[in-house]
C-alpha cells in the first residue's frame, strides 16, 4: 500500500512539473538578432507625422511634414530643429540592434519600456495611412564616452539596446523646435546683466577650453561650479515658445536682468525675462549684433530674417535655470 502511494505521488509531482514548465512565462528573445536592423516598419520617405508621447509626463510632440519642411503642430506650426530631424531619420535608416535582452512582460518596466513608467512611445504615420510603433526606454552609460538607449520593438517583441543614449529622443516640444540661440561650440562668452552693471561674465578663447569666470575677478567659484553654471546657461537654448503678446504685465523683479550671449564669429544676443508664468519665465530674444559677411566670415546667417522671426515669439525659459544662474 506504501509503495502504491510512493508511486502515486512521484506521478502526480512529474505531472506537476511539467505542467509547471508548460505554463510559466517564458524568457524571450523576440524575434531580433544582434546587428538587425531596428526600424524595419518604417520608411523616412514616406511619412507623414511622428507623434512622441511620454504618458507618465502628459508630454507630447506632434511633427508633421509640411511639403517637406518638418514642423512641430502643437507649437503653433513652429518648423522642428532640421539638426535634430535629420539625426533622428539618420537614425532611422541606420540604427541596428547592438545587444538583445531576454525578457518577460513584466521587465519592460525595469527598462523604462512601460508607458506607466515613463516610455516615450515614437509613432510613425505614412501618407498612406500605415503606422508603426517603438518604445524608447532608459538610457544606459558604459563609461564616459560610451552610452545607449533601450528600445522595445513592439511587432518583433524585441527589447534591444542602440549605441546611443539618444536623449534628443524626447516628447517634449521644446526640444523639437527651431533653435535661435548658438550652439555650445558658438558660444565666446555669457554674461548676466542688471541694467548696465555686469553680475557675472564668463569666457573662454577656444570652443575646446572650458568657460572661466572672467567677472567677478574675486570669484571664488570652483572651474567645476563654473562649468555646472555654463550647463544651465546652454540650456536655455531649449527655450518653449509663445506668441509676442501683450496679455501680461512686465514683472519689476525681472527689470533690466538679461543673459547676454556672444559668438566667436561676433554675434551678440539678448535674452531679456519679463514675467513668470507658472514654473516659466517669459522671455524676450534679441539679435543685438551680427556681423558683415567677409572672406574671414562667409557662413553667417541672415540677420534681418532672424530679427523678424523674433519679433514674433516670446519664449519660455525654466524658473529653475533662471534662480540657478542668478546666484
Amino acid at each position: 500500500m506504501r509503495k502504491k502511494q510512493l508511486i502515486t505521488t512521484f506521478v502526480l509531482l512529474v505531472a506537476l512539473v511539467v505542467l509547471s514548465l508548460l505554463t510559466r512565462d517564458k524568457d524571450t528573445a523576440g524575434q531580433m538578432q544582434v546587428g538587425d536592423p531596428v526600424f524595419t516598419e518604417v520608411n523616412p520617405s514616406g511619412l507623414s507625422e511622428i507623434r512622441l508621447t511620454r504618458k507618465a509626463y502628459n508630454a507630447e510632440t506632434v511633427l508633421v511634414n509640411d511639403n517637406g519642411v518638418w514642423k512641430v503642430k502643437n507649437r503653433y506650426g513652429v518648423a522642428a530643429d532640421p539638426a535634430l530631424i535629420r539625426k533622428y531619420i539618420g537614425l532611422i535608416k541606420d540604427a541596428k540592434a547592438v545587444h538583445v535582452v531576454n525578457h518577460k512582460t513584466e521587465d519592460l518596466a525595469l527598462f523604462q519600456l512601460d508607458e506607466k513608467v515613463g516610455a516615450v512611445i515614437a509613432e510613425f504615420i505614412h501618407k498612406d495611412g500605415k503606422k508603426a510603433r517603438y518604445f524608447f526606454g532608459k538610457s544606459h552609460f558604459f563609461s564616459q564616452k560610451s552610452s545607449g538607449r533601450y528600445l522595445y520593438v513592439e511587432n518583433k517583441n524585441s527589447v534591444i539596446l542602440l549605441d546611443d543614449a539618444l536623449s534628443y529622443v524626447s516628447a517634449q516640444p521644446s526640444i523639437w523646435l527651431k533653435k535661435y540661440l548658438p550652439f555650445h561650440e558658438e558660444v565666446a562668452s555669457a554674461s548676466l546683466y542688471s541694467g548696465t552693471s555686469i553680475i557675472w561674465k564668463t569666457d573662454r578663447t577656444h570652443s575646446q577650453e572650458p568657460f572661466r569666470m572672467a567677472i567677478p575677478k574675486a570669484s571664488k567659484k570652483t572651474p567645476q561650479e563654473v562649468k555646472q553654471l555654463m550647463m544651465y546657461v546652454m540650456q536655455m537654448r531649449f527655450m518653449d515658445i509663445t506668441p509676442a503678446d501683450n496679455n501680461f504685465t512686465v514683472d519689476p523683479k525681472f527689470k533690466d536682468l538679461k543673459l547676454m550671449f556672444q559668438t566667436f564669429d561676433g554675434k551678440i544676443y539678448d535674452l531679456d525675462f519679463l514675467a513668470l508664468k507658472g514654473q516659466m519665465i517669459r522671455s524676450r530674444l534679441k539679435l543685438v549684433s551680427s556681423p558683415t559677411n567677409t572672406e574671414f566670415v562667409s557662413s553667417v546667417v541672415n540677420p534681418e530674417l532672424i530679427k523678424e522671426e523674433l519679433a514674433e515669439w516670446h519664449f519660455l525659459v525654466p524658473y529653475a535655470f533662471f534662480q540657478i544662474i542668478l546666484k
